[in-house]
């Protein structure tokens, strides 16, 4: 879904009325996944595979009814 054009913001402004200026550099922690072994990543890609359905709306019926 596509924004509209009056919900495009200008980030620079944004962060200058924030107190940030542009030469202030904003401390970003790194990502919790860039910390993870090789094998965590295996194991929660196994995990959200398996929690995953095959979705078919017929399997479900419409409580407007």
């Amino acid at each position: 879904m596509l924004p509209y054009a009056e919900d495009i913001r200008d980030l620079d402004a944004i962060m200058e009325a924030a107190g940030y200026g542009t030469k202030d550099k904003v401390h970003e922690e790194p990502a919790i996944v860039d910390t993870l072994s090789k094998e965590e990543k295996g194991s929660a890609k196994l995990l959200i595979k398996n929690l995953s359905i095959d979705f078919n709306s017929r399997n479900f019926e419409n409580p407007t009814i």
